[in-house]
């Protein structure tokens, strides 16, 4: 089991962070929870890497030039 598994499974002060971090509203104590959280952000990741163009694109949805850098800058923000 990896450590993010036991800190979300097995610890309601690491549920209520994982909650709190992705403003999660919903529970987290199904093993599935955590699962579809971890599907979900690697889900992101990878189509947001797929269009890592230096210039705007529109052929998905309108995204800026280098969009993981973008988004990288507005999670440092918070």
């Amino acid at each position: 089991m990896s450590q993010l598994s036991f800190f979300c499974n097995f610890l309601a002060a690491g549920q209520n962070y994982i909650k709190q971090q992705f403003n999660i509203c919903g529970s987290m104590t199904a093993p599935s929870d955590l699962q579809n959280l971890k599907n979900w952000i690697t889900g992101a990741w990878s189509n947001i890497a797929m269009v890592e163009y230096p210039y705007p694109a529109n052929f998905i949805q309108n995204l800026p030039a280098w969009p993981i850098k973008v988004s990288s800058i507005k999670d440092c923000e918070k």
